[in-house]
């Protein structure tokens, strides 16, 4: 029983900070040149940031549609929600400034 609760707590954690994490990485500014070292820095962030997004939502969307309290269920897809602004923040927002 209590590796299932590890379980479920690692899933819940997953779903939780997954979103705010890949905001996060987002918020970090890095120079536009085209210098090598730059465009290596931006690929390393995009990378990080499909990951802890893709973990937050599907943790998040995941606990949601099982049988669970209604505050759970908010937690994790506002988990979800915020993974879903950071991908919309990294991919088509940065698209539009340059």
């Amino acid at each position: 029983m209590e590796s299932l609760a590890l379980l479920v707590f690692i899933l819940f954690l997953c779903a939780l900070s997954g979103g705010p994490i890949s905001y996060l990485l987002t918020r970090m500014s890095i120079n536009q040149s085209n210098d090598r070292k730059y465009k290596i820095a931006r690929a390393f962030q995009s990378v990080f940031v499909i990951f802890f997004a893709l973990i937050g939502v599907v943790a998040g969307i995941q606990i949601a549609i099982n049988a669970t309290p209604i505050f759970v269920r908010l937690i994790c897809l506002t988990g979800a929600s915020i993974s879903i602004l950071a991908l919309k923040r990294q991919f088509i927002d940065s698209r539009k400034n340059n």
